[in-house]
């Protein structure tokens, strides 16, 4: 395995100029979720919730590359781009929250326990590696109910992200002849904890959501890049030791009309992140954060309009700094049958501005990259609802979700 991976990482695209290239990626993906959930009641308003899940997923990702050879006319296997790879993994998980009212004062304890267990196959590198890991998730949350439909509120989570499959992925991802990627089996989740002030108030058509937050990230996943002997960049996944959030988030929904609804988010945040795990004295900080803002419009006989416009700001990385993007959205929707059934379409980046860059600077390298992916693209669907599904009230999104960089954080 590691004679094949050092083949693939040293060849030199520039012997064999590709003229025409044509890949396909098949990717199958299977996801089980089973749980059980059970809530017990008590008196004043007390109730216990506990419960089991498991989340078992497998995914096969066979990517397949050829080329147009003039010599011989027809279509070549590109040996050294092509590779087969599986993953799957097993999330086992255990819960409990115990929670009340007092008077105006509210309160929430919880404990999840759970098991990962994850396996990645590179078929073509013919290489398999493991890996499992058992963590508590604590939770508390307290809130205290104003006068005039007001509240504020303290909460501290201990959460996780895991890598997802494309991180774990050891095979080597040429972008040119001097500039690969390639994913870490070997990397660990990250693990956050949380702490948020929040206040929120209602005013008649006018919801208004600020809150104060510090977030402590350990084992924060990023890109990191090195330069080898034979001046080829190195792009890979790895844990830096750890990352500091301290910042402030808004959440505002307004009914401006019975036809528009305008919500907005804007968080900003000052980060600090340590790499010296990665390199000595490898330190970054500065500002960043994304803003998000949703207008919703309802036109005759049951058709709606969407439009999604959002912005990020620069941020930081352990080497170098990401630019600000932005992008808007376009979607319309027709409901038909008593709202049975609903017929959609939509189109993201619609000013095709979408494009991910970042500045880098490492010990013997200075750069710039730019991704502009497909962009502009049309979305078709159908939906059709059955039964009486029970509505369930969705929370606010995770602060690291809203805070998370894009998948081109780093490289």
């Amino acid at each position: 395995a590691n004679e094949k991976l050092e083949a693939s990482q040293s060849f030199n695209l520039l012997s064999s100029y590709i003229y025409q290239q044509f890949t396909q990626n098949p990717k199958v993906y299977v996801f089980f979720t089973p749980q059980i959930n059970y809530t017990h009641p008590f008196k004043n308003g007390k109730k216990l919730e506990t419960g089991i899940k498991a989340i078992i997923r497998n995914m096969d990702s066979d990517f397949q590359s050829q080329h147009f050879d003039d010599v011989s006319g027809e279509k070549v296997n590109d040996t050294l781009i092509s590779n087969h790879f599986l993953y799957a993994d097993k999330v086992l998980s255990g819960y409990g929250v115990f929670s009340g009212v007092y008077k105006s004062f509210g309160y929430s304890v919880g404990l999840r326990a759970e098991q990962t267990l994850y396996k990645v196959t590179q078929v073509t590198l013919d290489s398999v590696f493991k890996n499992q890991y058992f963590n508590f998730f604590p939770s508390l949350h307290l809130k205290y109910k104003l006068k005039n439909n007001q509240e504020t509120g303290i909460s501290y989570s201990r959460r996780i992200t895991r890598p997802n499959p494309d991180n774990l992925n050891p095979f080597p991802d040429w972008k040119d002849p001097y500039n690969f990627m390639s994913g870490n089996p070997y990397l660990l989740p990250e693990f956050i904890h949380s702490i948020e002030f929040s206040y929120k108030g209602f005013y008649k058509k006018l919801m208004f959501n600020p809150s104060l937050f510090y977030r402590y990230t350990s084992g924060s996943i990023t890109r990191f890049r090195v330069i080898n002997d034979e001046a080829v960049a190195v792009t890979t996944f790895r844990n830096l030791s750890d990352a500091q959030d301290l910042g402030a988030d808004l959440v505002v929904n307004a009914e401006l009309y019975k036809w528009w609804n305008l919500s907005g988010n804007i968080n900003y945040y000052y980060r600090v992140v340590d790499a010296n795990n990665l390199q000595s004295g490898l330190t970054n900080n500065g500002f960043g954060g994304n803003f998000r803002v949703m207008s919703n419009f309802k036109f005759w006989k049951n058709t709606s309009a969407q439009l999604i416009y959002n912005y990020m700001f620069p941020f930081v990385i352990p080497q170098g700094r990401g630019n600000p993007g932005h992008q808007l959205d376009l979607s319309l929707r027709k409901d038909f049958f008593k709202d049975k059934i609903s017929a959609t379409v939509r189109i993201s980046d619609l000013f095709n501005t979408r494009e991910f860059n970042i500045t880098a600077d490492g010990d013997n390298f200075i750069g710039s990259v730019r991704f502009k992916r497909e962009t502009r693209i049309i979305y078709a669907g159908l939906t059709w609802r059955f039964g009486k599904g029970k509505a369930v009230d969705q929370p606010r999104k995770n602060r690291e979700e809203n805070q998370a960089m894009p998948s081109g954080d780093g490289f």
